[in-house]
């Protein structure tokens, strides 16, 4: 599986493939890379929540053309990021996906950037995601 680190403050995502290859790019998830605005939240609704960048954690990902565990709207060209087994975990529908497009707590990544990191995903089946750089409390909750 692809190894991929998030550190919410400097908007860093670094994807290594097991198979060969390193992507480092530079990122926004939610409306802000601000540490403090992970746990913030700009609407709710049942199941989904809108709001700040991807809260802090150990993620999976999967490769392109698979559905969302969450349920969400299929997008077969984005990768979708989920929390197995979490029954705590607030924010839903969470993808990688390419910027341009809105995002709520996903991670949009420049196309070029996005297009080697999908190649990456892909070539491992999925990989594991760490979000880093949030407040403590939310390290502890969600972790």
């Amino acid at each position: 599986m692809a190894n991929l680190t998030y550190d919410i403050f400097s908007g860093t995502l670094t994807v290594s493939g097991d198979k060969g290859g390193l992507v480092v790019a530079f990122c926004q998830s939610g409306f802000s890379n601000w540490d403090w605005h992970s746990g913030a939240v700009t609407s709710y609704k049942p199941k989904h929540s809108h709001g700040g960048p991807l809260p802090p954690g150990f993620y999976k990902i999967l490769p392109t053309k698979s559905h969302h565990p969450d349920g969400g709207k299929f997008r077969p060209a984005w990768h979708a990021i989920y929390k197995p087994g979490s029954t705590k975990f607030f924010r839903t529908n969470l993808y990688i996906h390419p910027k341009g497009t809105h995002t709520d707590g996903c991670i949009a990544v420049p196309y070029a950037d996005f297009i080697k990191i999908s190649k990456l995903i892909d070539t491992d089946k999925g990989g594991s995601l760490i979000v880093m750089g949030g407040r403590e409390g939310w390290n502890k909750q969600y972790a």
